[in-house]
């Protein structure tokens, strides 16, 4: 699941087009990677309980989203590419804020996001 949410952010043209292919799993960002680039996260699956027992097959993931930037500006232009694409799996927004990076700078705006699968 985590795949297609990493894909739909990955193959987006309007956010390859801030990033090119700078999309990465929490914990994989090189260091030293220029801005803009995306981080992604998984908080949690949960499949739906059914008379069938636990299934995947209507499971909701919570992803969060962290996009990274120079200016505060920039990282809302990314957070609204990113979001445009994931209202292409039908995630639905949860939760935003914006941060800073202290150890780089960078701003962050951090935004989770509830995908049924």
């Amino acid at each position: 699941m985590s795949a297609r949410v990493y894909d739909t952010v990955q193959n987006d043209p309007a956010v390859t087009a801030l990033v090119a292919d700078r999309v990465y799993w929490v914990g994989d960002v090189p260091m030293g990677v220029a801005l803009p680039y995306v981080v992604l996260q998984t908080v949690y699956t949960d499949a739906d309980n059914t008379l069938a027992g636990d299934t995947l097959a209507n499971a909701r993931e919570r992803v969060q989203i962290d996009c990274y930037a120079e200016s505060i500006a920039a990282a809302h232009q990314l957070r609204n590419a990113v979001r445009a694409a994931m209202r292409g799996i039908a995630a639905q927004t949860i939760n935003a804020g914006t941060l800073l990076d202290e150890p780089t700078g960078a701003k962050r705006i951090m935004t989770e996001f509830s995908v049924y699968f």
